[in-house]
């Protein structure tokens, strides 16, 4: 219900109370945010400043490691003329004991230097290389792991390979077919026979179900990761439009009201002061 003011040109008291209160409550509130933002601040610059001394100490460290290692070179470049000269020494006695040691030693360099040129030429891809499949790419990742015990180093990754790629894992004894061929014999009803063959499968299957359920917990882990982020964008996307609405909104009129009077309250103590 608004006021009304018949004769007395100024606002009630109450009004004119509530009002200094909350420009009060106002100006509080901006304090308080102004030595929040300034502690933060110098939190900010200390921890900064850590940073910076932690960098020039690692700095200096690094320095002395250094100057170490050039001292360390240089005395070793100083001792390498006098050992150099003893073997010079020595070698001379030697071959002046012993006729036919230039032949041999002649030999010897010959034999090095043939040496060194066979080890020049090896090849680079010397040695097994690593399994890939029909479109190039690995089909053993070094990388992946978890897969349970009781198995050889790699073994979880190549049968993790075969089944990412929808392929028969396997098995030992299984020569001259492939993996679709014994498909076929296998849903015909034919199995391998011997206790040997039963005890291989045994295996094999535990294998197969270790890998299966590391390939599942893993894709549970992926799948729970991105529903998370999912989640994450959809709280962003409401907050925003939360603040976008909260901002759009306009203020209301106590707050207004407040905010005229503190400035008519301001520009009234400069005017005072210009006076003085």
């Amino acid at each position: 219900m608004p006021w009304i003011w018949a004769d007395s040109p100024s606002p009630p008291t109450d009004v004119l109370e509530a009002v200094r209160e909350e420009a009060a409550k106002l100006d509080r509130e901006r304090k308080r945010r102004g030595r929040a933002k300034k502690a933060k601040q110098d939190a900010t610059e200390a921890q900064a400043e850590a940073q910076a001394t932690a960098t020039e100490a690692e700095v200096a460290a690094g320095a002395v490691r250094a100057d170490q290692r050039a001292a360390s070179e240089a005395e070793e470049q100083a001792a390498a003329p006098a050992a150099a000269a003893g073997d010079q020494e020595s070698a001379s006695t030697g071959a002046a004991c012993a006729p036919g040691a230039e032949g041999t030693s002649a030999q010897g360099a010959d034999g090095a230097l043939d040496g060194d040129d066979s080890g020049s030429d090896s090849d680079s891809d010397f040695g097994p290389m690593p399994l890939r499949g029909d479109d190039g790419e690995l089909m053993v990742q070094p990388s992946r792991g978890g897969f349970g015990g009781a198995m050889r180093p790699g073994e979880g990754q190549k049968i993790a390979a075969f089944v990412q790629a929808g392929k028969r894992v396997p098995r030992r004894g299984e020569v001259a077919w492939s993996g679709e061929e014994i498909t076929k014999f296998e849903a015909s009803g034919y199995v391998m026979s011997g206790s040997r063959n039963v005890r291989m499968n045994e295996v094999r299957l535990r294998k197969e179900n270790q890998v299966f359920n590391a390939e599942e917990k893993r894709a549970m882990a992926m799948l729970n990761w991105e529903q998370e982020q999912q989640r994450q964008e959809q709280s962003l996307a409401a907050l925003a439009r939360i603040v976008e609405e909260q901002a759009a909104r306009p203020l209301p009129v106590s707050v207004q009201e407040a905010a005229r009077a503190r400035a008519a309250a301001v520009a009234a103590e400069a005017t005072k002061q210009t006076e003085e």
